[in-house]
């Protein structure tokens, strides 16, 4: 089992319920591919939370980097204000 909790955005709110209904979706999707399941997923508005069942035979970060890549690209395409956003929110890092 895998919990990753993925900050994406630091302090700012930036999620709404319509963005976490979305990202649970595509997470749900996505984790088929890996024969994962997809325990529990929550979010407040400045990030999400994944619970996963990794299969044995699998290294954990291999369902762990798909689902963060294929999520963040499918949510910035589909909310371009995310995509904004978070782009200055990283810019700003140190």
């Amino acid at each position: 089992m895998a919990e990753l909790e993925d900050i994406r955005t630091g302090k700012h709110r930036v999620f709404d319920d319509r963005h976490l209904t979305r990202m649970q979706e595509i997470m749900r999707a996505v984790r088929a591919d890996f024969e994962t399941d997809l325990v529990e997923f929550n979010g407040e508005n400045n990030h999400a939370r994944l619970l996963i069942n990794v299969p044995p035979k699998a290294a954990p970060t291999k369902p762990v980097n798909n689902l963060k890549s294929v999520s963040s690209r499918r949510i910035r395409q589909e909310f371009p204000d995310l995509a904004r956003c978070c782009r200055a929110a990283s810019a700003s890092r140190p």
